[in-house]
Parts: C-alpha cells; structure tokens; sequence
C-alpha cells in the first residue's frame, strides 16, 4: 500500500507543478502531560511528522486542525488551540500556507484507521525519533524556544 500512495504523491508533484495551487493546511502539535508530543508516521512519507492536512470549504482552521488529528490519530483534542505560527512553503511547486496550532488536552477517542498514516505514537519531545522531517525539527525546536522563528516552511 505505501508504494501505491508513494506513486499517488509523484502525480500530486506533476500536477503543483502545473498548477500551481494556492492551499491552507494546518497541523497540531499535540502534547501530553508527560511532555511528550504526538508524531504520525504517513504512508507516503518516510518520516515522521506533525498529524494535519488540509482546510475543508466552509471550515475554520482550529476545527480542520481537530478534524486531522481525530482522522489520522484516534486523539480528540479537547483544549483551546494556542497559534505557534504561520508557515509559508513553495516547494514542490505549491503556493501552500501552513498553520501550526498547539493542543495541550487531549482524549483517546477512536483507534487510528486512517488510509493516509501507518501509525501514530507519542514520543518523549527529550528523545525524539531520528527520521522526523526537516519542518517538524523546526517546528518542535521553535515550540521549545531553542530556535527563532522561521515562517518558511
């Protein structure tokens, strides 16, 4: 299955870069008592990551953050979404806006069954996963304090 979405991601590429499209994603850094932070592991990625995607018509972004941390994880977060920051990534040939929230609250609601996410764990933020991608490093140190913001994603 995760070649298949591999595949999927290599036509996404192809089309941004035709398009161009203009998007709004958001992310959650969800965090636990034991300061430890939630991490999911996609199929079409072979690193680790804040759970989020991206903004549904007619939805605001502290419910699309909600919405992809519950689709992708099972974790219904439960308190007031604190604003990390906005991030801005033209990569892969997006014009793409990112919107990192912070959670602190959470309950287990579902087990994971996401089609898009392999699995999803809480790591401790003092022993962090080695393969966690370049933006979630950043995200973490600046949730940390020990890097300055970077508005790019």
């Amino acid at each position: 299955m995760n070649i298949i979405f591999k595949i999927f991601y290599k036509f996404l590429l192809l089309y941004w870069r035709i398009v161009r499209p203009k998007t709004i994603g958001v992310k959650a850094l969800v965090i636990n008592n034991e300061q430890e932070i939630l991490l999911i592991k996609a199929k079409a990625l072979d690193s680790w990551v804040l759970p989020g995607g991206g903004v549904k018509k007619n939805e605001n972004l502290v419910e699309a953050a909600q919405r992809e941390t519950l689709e992708e994880t099972g974790i219904k977060v439960t308190s007031q979404a604190q604003l990390l920051g906005v991030y801005s990534n033209f990569k892969e040939y997006k014009n793409d806006h990112i919107i990192v929230f912070v959670f602190k609250n959470w309950s287990k609601k579902t087990e994971h069954t996401s089609i898009e996410v392999n699995q999803s764990q809480f790591f401790s933020l003092k022993n962090l996963p080695d393969d966690l991608s370049p933006s979630t490093i950043k995200r973490i140190k600046e949730y940390l304090g020990e890097k300055e913001m970077d508005y790019k994603w």
